[in-house]
């Protein structure tokens, strides 16, 4: 049997942080001495997000291969790295409830977080002080935020024809000039798209914006002497020095509506593979074209890639050089239908001989009995964890009434105990309502878990409805990437 492997997990808040290397470093360094020490192979996952963050692209990841038997265990330097939000903290306890002897590792020291009470309660308590410190501090900071808000004192970079100092703002005399003029020349008569007037203000004062940015500032609001700040739901308006008069910004704004008014609006519609369709020549997305009769009784739609889709906003120059950006093989268009059809077909033939669809209807031949016993750990966890939280509720009131601790103190205890109790009993009782359902739709008795998996596969890929085609594309498809070869040859890659 080879050696273990361990996922060392890194994460650091920003990407100051991790491009200064010092804390990132440190926490790969560290595991990958343990893992070197501990004759453990490891792989290394890094994220740089904020620890209250539950999306994470490494993490994901991690978790995904200890799911799959991959990985054998996950590393932490410390559980700071981990567990700033509760959502994570089930996410890893269910995957250690599925994955038996799979190990948690945390500075320096093998952690049994579900069975042995010394490690849990480091584990709770690490978890409870740092998000309720977070708490207090969040308060302080936002509270600072909303009154120099209403003083009028900004954060950020200033907008373009404004400078900042001490957090108020003036005037910028050589950048308002430029305001001024964006604004004159878009009202021009012979000035009809943001194009023409990106290119005739860059030509006459030297600057290389772009049509978009040029779009943001003819809808700023702040040139016209006040802005409506938003935090946290609360709506602070706040005066600017005006640049623009008020009129002149309404005639600009209703001259925008029109331009943009002429122009198609964006694809509404729903389909198979929408937002997955890739170009393998040059990575770009493709994009729909074709077209429906006049009586609606005929429809052509086909994916091209976008470096042949001219925007608005490109000169026929730069639309020249992105086309031929790419080689490929009259854009690699490829019908709708066609596509549809080859995924359609290409993912069944992957599922019937994926290993761990096998493995998941191996568990239910196995389990034949009751086959929603998967849900039984699940539901045994959460009654305990609901029944803890109640208990430490109950003696943080003692601790109160015996004096250890504040009352400000005791109602951030009891608002913190009665959220993990109420968000608990819901996971608790959808639990038991997916293993009542589980138990309901497989009542008949299993006898050939290949069989089985086979014949389910075979019901879905004869499914008509697109709702449910989208539903199944949508779990297993991530991204299709066409290369057209030839008149009717194409190299599909799946993800």
């Amino acid at each position: 049997m080879g050696k273990e492997v361990i996922g060392i997990y890194c994460r650091v808040s920003s990407l100051s942080q991790f491009k200064e290397g010092g804390s990132i470093d440190n926490q790969k360094q560290l595991g990958i001495e343990y893992c070197k020490k501990n004759d453990l192979q490891y792989e290394v996952f890094e994220d740089v997000v904020s620890g209250n963050k539950v999306n994470r692209k490494g993490l994901d990841l991690l978790f995904g291969k200890m799911l799959s038997g991959e990985i054998n265990g996950i590393l932490l330097y410390e559980w700071s790295r981990l567990i700033r939000d509760k959502r994570l903290i089930v996410k890893l306890e269910d995957i250690l409830l599925e994955v038996k002897d799979c190990k948690v590792i945390v500075d320096g020291k093998v952690r049994d977080i579900l069975g042995d009470e010394s490690d849990r309660m480091e584990y709770e308590v690490g978890d409870f002080m740092g998000s309720y410190e977070r708490y207090r501090l969040m308060k302080r900071v936002n509270s600072g935020r909303l009154k120099s808000l209403k003083d009028g004192k900004f954060s950020g970079s200033p907008k373009y024809g404004y400078f900042q100092s001490k957090g108020i703002r003036s005037i910028n005399e050589e950048e308002s000039i430029v305001v001024k003029d964006i604004f004159k020349t878009f009202l021009h008569k012979n000035t009809k798209t943001i194009f023409e007037l990106t290119k005739k203000i860059n030509l006459k004062h030297g600057l290389n914006k772009t049509p978009k940015i040029y779009r943001e500032m003819l809808t700023y609001r702040g040139y016209k002497g006040r802005v409506i700040l938003k935090y946290r739901g609360e709506e602070n308006e706040v005066d600017l020095p005006k640049i623009i008069d008020e009129e002149i910004w309404d005639k600009c704004n209703s001259k925008l509506i029109d331009v943009y008014s002429k122009r198609k609006s964006s694809d509404k519609f729903n389909y198979l593979l929408k937002g997955m369709v890739f170009c393998e020549d040059c990575q770009r997305k493709m994009y729909k074209k074709g077209s429906v009769s006049k009586n609606k009784n005929r429809q052509h739609f086909y994916y091209v890639c976008s470096s042949k889709n001219k925007s608005y906003s490109e000169s026929k120059e730069e639309y020249e050089v992105k086309s031929k950006s790419c080689g490929g093989y009259l854009g690699n268009t490829i019908s709708f239908g066609v596509l549809d059809e080859m995924v359609w077909n290409g993912l069944f033939d992957f599922l019937l001989d994926s290993e761990t669809i096998k493995k998941d209807y191996k568990r239910k031949f196995d389990n034949n009995k009751d086959l929603g016993r998967k849900y039984v750990g699940k539901e045994k966890h959460y009654i305990d964890t609901v029944e803890k939280y109640k208990r430490s509720k109950f003696e943080s009131y003692d601790d109160y009434k015996s004096n250890k601790i504040s009352l400000e103190d005791y109602d951030d205890f009891k608002l913190r105990y009665e959220g993990l109790i109420l968000d608990n009993e819901n996971r608790l009782n959808e639990i038991r309502l997916n293993r009542e359902k589980y138990n309901e739709d497989n009542k008949e008795e299993v006898f050939d878990y290949l069989s089985l998996m086979k014949d389910d596969l075979e019901k879905d890929k004869k499914i008509t409805s697109f709702k449910d085609k989208k539903r199944i594309i949508d779990k297993y498809v991530s991204k299709v990437k066409v290369k057209r070869l030839g008149e009717d040859e194409y190299l599909l890659n799946f993800y």
